[in-house]
C-alpha cells in the first residue's frame, strides 16, 4: 500500500475517531447535567415535604426546573414530572398525603433515564418493584400528615370567616342555605365532617372530597362538577357554569358555579342535590 493511502486511511480513522470522542464526551456532560439536576429535583422535593408546604418561591423554583427537565430528560422522565408537579398540594399550598409515593414514582423514573445499572433482567426488575414497595412504606411510615387548620361546626367556620372580611352578610345567608339544604338531602354516603376550612366546605364520599363549597365577598362556588346533566340544566337556568382553571381540576375536566343571588341557588337547588347522591 503506498504512503499516500496510508496517510489518508490514517487521516479517516483518526476522525472517526474524534467523532466518537466528541460524541462520548457529550453523552458524559449530558449525563453529569442530569445528575446535578435529579439530585437538585430530590433534595427541593424533600424540602417542601419536610415543611409540608408548597410557597410561591416553590412553584417559581418548580416551574424552572420542569423546564431544565424539558430540555435534558427523556420522555418519560419529563412526564412523570409534570404529573406529579401538577397534583403537589391543595390550594392553601398544604402538600397531599400521596406526596411522598409520587415522589418516589419520578425517582425510579428519574432512575431509569440514567441507565446506570444497564437493563435489567426480570429477576431485577421483580426485585426493584419490591424494593420500590418497601421504600414507600416506609416513607408513609415516617410522613405525618399536615395539620391544617379546621373547625367543628359551620358556625365556627363561619365567625372565621366574618372576622377576616371574607364573608359579607348575603354571602353568610347563601353559604347557610346551601350548607342546610345539603346536608339535610344528601345520602349516608356523604359527609361534612372534619372539613370546615378557612377556604372552603368539603363534601367527602368514600374519604375523599366530591364537592368544594368556597366562599368570597361577593359569592359562593360549588366545585368539582363534572360534565353531564347537572351542567346542561344550570346552563339552561342561565347560570354560569366555568371550566377550573388550577392545572390538575382543568385536566380532569372539572367545573365550577357562582351564587351572587340565594334566588340563583333555589332555582337549582333540587338538581345538585341530584347530582350530589348520584352515584
Amino acid at each position: 500500500m503506498s504512503a499516500g493511502a496510508i496517510a489518508i486511511i490514517t487521516g479517516i480513522i483518526l476522525i472517526f475517531q474524534s467523532s466518537v470522542d466528541s460524541e462520548q464526551k457529550k453523552k458524559q456532560e449530558v449525563f453529569k447535567k442530569k445528575m446535578e439536576l435529579y439530585s437538585k429535583v430530590i433534595n427541593k422535593m424533600n424540602s417542601i415535604r419536610l415543611s409540608r408546604k408548597v410557597t410561591v418561591d416553590d412553584q417559581s423554583e418548580i416551574l424552572s426546573m420542569c423546564s431544565n427537565i424539558a430540555l435534558l430528560s427523556n420522555l418519560d422522565t419529563f412526564s412523570e414530572f409534570n404529573t406529579f408537579a401538577m397534583d403537589l398540594a391543595d390550594e392553601e399550598g398544604n402538600i397531599l398525603e400521596d406526596y411522598p409515593r409520587k415522589l418516589m414514582k419520578f425517582v425510579i423514573q428519574a432512575r431509569n433515564d440514567l441507565d446506570v445499572h444497564g437493563k435489567m433482567t426480570n429477576e431485577e426488575e421483580e426485585k426493584l418493584e419490591k424494593i420500590t414497595t418497601e421504600s414507600q412504606d416506609v416513607i408513609k411510615e415516617y410522613f405525618k400528615p399536615y395539620d391544617r387548620k379546621v373547625f367543628e361546626n359551620i358556625n365556627e367556620m363561619i365567625k372565621h370567616l366574618t372576622e377576616n372580611k371574607k364573608l359579607t352578610p348575603k354571602t353568610e345567608e347563601i353559604l347557610l342555605y346551601v350548607y342546610k339544604h345539603l346536608n339535610k338531602n344528601k345520602d349516608e354516603n356523604f359527609e361534612f365532617k372534619d372539613n370546615f376550612t378557612p377556604s372552603y366546605l368539603g363534601i367527602r364520599r368514600d374519604d375523599r372530597i366530591y364537592l368544594r363549597i368556597k366562599t368570597t365577598q361577593k359569592e359562593v362556588r360549588i366545585e368539582h362538577l363534572k360534565e353531564g346533566a347537572c351542567k346542561n340544566f344550570l346552563e339552561n337556568q342561565k347560570i354560569e357554569v366555568n371550566q377550573m382553571t388550577e392545572a390538575r381540576w382543568k385536566k380532569k375536566g372539572l367545573y365550577f358555579v357562582k351564587f351572587d343571588k340565594l334566588e340563583d341557588f333555589k332555582k337549582c337547588q333540587d338538581k345538585i342535590v341530584e347530582y350530589l347522591n348520584l352515584r
